[in-house]
């Protein structure tokens, strides 16, 4: 099937064509395997559906195994900046070790990894598809052979086959259960394949799938859109403002610039203020989950984000062989964008409020040019 449209996938799903949705690893990693908390969080909502949510065990494999990765790494660089302690702040070892093991409960990498995805499992009512009893290899030797899509014709095709064994289970068990599914990926080879494919609808965005299952929701929904057409949305604007200053540090900065000397940058601070008209921009929403009598919706919001960042210069002290400091500056940057939300809302009394606000991960760069510690530019030190 080709990409679908948001409309004709939410028709698929109310008359009955579409009953299950699976999600590919470029998915999960969009949302830095954010299971916890915002659009991932709302898979849980087929625990209580008549559709399901299928885990290919070949794409939680790839999960598995990038998500341990990350973990690994960043477990190392928290290890690593606590040690610099026991010198910088006289921290003992048995102190460091110990704020180790609050952060990371003494669980490895790959323990912390299966616990959380077991538990998103769980709370999704995973039904886990095991590849092998339904891809056939007589079928994906000849798409190998000739190219064919998820295959390419460039020499790294090999790297291919998990895709290929992954859409042909997923194309096989659909058969088997006589429906539909919605595949959210944004990766090239699923949608090659999935544009010919007489079974699995291609979504790139998980919002955009989710919004097509929250048939209940539309009363709700409709509601929403008439209070926020009637302009009563500052308290929900009220709200905005005071949960981007705790969820700010969502967004990631990418510190770019130039010098002459070796230098290493620090964020000081970072603000996010809300900048875009909020009965516009909340209108433009996706439900993506209906609970309770409570509205999920992913939208866009514009926002400023103003950062400040700590410079340290270094030179290389040729007779000592190191590195000595050479100065600092402090730099600020802010600039205007659009970050995607997910906005919790109930009604009261005639009124909307925000139960819940998250950030979903994104980040920028922001360039600070040619730099220079601040002394080479300070009058008091021309003259000296």
């Amino acid at each position: 099937m080709p990409i679908i449209s948001a409309a004709d996938l939410k028709h698929q799903v109310i008359s009955g064509n579409v009953k299950a949705i699976t999600l590919d690893t470029s998915t999960v990693e969009s949302f830095k395997f954010g299971f916890e908390v915002g659009v991932l969080a709302k898979m849980e909502q087929f625990s209580k559906t008549d559709a399901d949510h299928l885990v290919l065990d070949i794409v939680l494999h790839e999960i598995r195994t990038h998500l341990t990765s990350q973990a690994e790494l960043d477990y190392a660089h928290v290890k690593n900046a606590l040690k610099t302690l026991g010198n910088s702040w006289g921290v003992d070892k048995a102190e460091r070790d110990n704020a180790l093991a609050s952060i990371f409960h003494n669980q490895t990498a790959a323990q912390a990894t299966s616990q959380r995805l077991e538990a998103f499992l769980s709370d999704s009512a995973a039904v886990q598809i095991s590849c092998g009893d339904y891809a056939d290899i007589k079928k994906i030797l000849p798409l190998y052979y000739a190219g064919h899509p998820p295959f390419g014709a460039k020499e790294a095709k090999k790297r291919e086959f998990p895709d290929a064994v992954a859409l042909l289970a997923l194309e096989a068990w659909a058969e088997e259960k006589s429906t539909k599914v919605v595949a959210v990926s944004s990766d090239g080879d699923w949608k090659s394949y999935c544009a010919n494919s007489p079974n699995i609808f291609l979504i790139e965005e998980l919002s955009t799938a989710l919004s097509a299952f929250q048939g209940d929701a539309d009363d709700a929904a409709e509601t929403f859109r008439s209070l926020l057409k009637a302009g009563d949305v500052a308290d929900l604007v009220d709200t905005i403002y005071d949960e981007l200053t705790t969820e700010v540090d969502r967004i990631d900065i990418d510190f770019e610039a130039s010098s002459n000397w070796y230098f290493e940058q620090e964020l000081v601070s970072s603000k996010a203020t809300y900048i875009g008209d909020a009965a516009e921009e909340l209108a433009k929403f996706e439900v993506i989950a209906f609970k309770d009598g409570s509205l999920s919706l992913k939208t866009t919001l514009s926002i400023k984000l103003e950062a400040e960042f700590s410079v340290d210069f270094q030179h290389y002290d040729s007779i000592d062989k190191e590195y000595m400091g050479f100065g600092s500056t402090n730099v600020s940057g802010e600039e205007d964008i659009q970050v995607d939300a997910v906005v919790t809302v109930s009604f009261s009394e005639g009124k909307a409020q925000i139960e819940e606000f998250q950030l979903l991960p994104c980040g920028l760069i922001m360039d600070f040019g040619d730099l220079e510690p601040d002394w080479m530019s300070d009058p008091d030190e021309e003259g000296n």
